[in-house]
């Protein structure tokens, strides 16, 4: 029997997946940051489900990470309109893209750069059925335009290459 979306089961299956290809996301995409953070919460409640160390963040960043992945899900799910944070970003407010939003969850990643961050989430709510892929390039393209699409596809395509590698699918 499949573990249900937010159990226990399903959760540690997410981070344990998402942090088995952090460093490599990092490697290929991050410039050379390997983790961070993740935060899960409920769409649209924002009750928080995990938040965890992911990869190998700096040292140096271990605090910033933190605080950012949780309040980038934190501001998108104030408003019910908007997909990502990225759509409510105000750089002089310190506050960052790099949280989506699907039907059911909040996934916020912070360690890379934010259209890191935010390629990297689409790819794991792309690969756990959270959103179609075409959905992902609509979110992605909201964003950054064709860069973010081509982006996303990227790590879309390695993700899913290094768990192909590791038997995860």
């Amino acid at each position: 029997m499949e573990a249900h979306v937010g159990s226990k089961e399903w959760l540690e299956d997410f981070f344990q997946t998402a942090n088995t290809v952090a460093v490599m996301v990092g490697e290929k995409f991050g410039e050379g940051r390997l983790g961070g953070h993740i935060h899960l919460c409920v769409n649209p409640s924002g009750k928080e489900l995990l938040h965890r160390k992911l990869g190998q963040p700096a040292e140096d960043k271990v605090k910033s990470t933190w605080a950012f992945s949780k309040e980038k899900n934190q501001r998108a799910m104030q408003y019910p309109e908007h997909v990502l944070s990225w759509q409510s970003r105000h750089p002089k407010k310190n506050q960052w893209g790099g949280s989506i939003k699907t039907p059911t969850l909040g996934i916020s990643i912070s360690g890379y750069p934010e259209d890191v961050d935010q390629s990297f989430d689409l790819s794991l709510a792309v690969y756990y059925k959270l959103l179609d892929y075409e959905e992902a390039c609509g979110m992605a393209f909201t964003s950054g335009g064709e860069e973010h699409v081509t982006l996303f596809a990227n790590i879309f395509a390695e993700i899913v290459t290094a768990l192909r590698k590791t038997k995860k699918m």
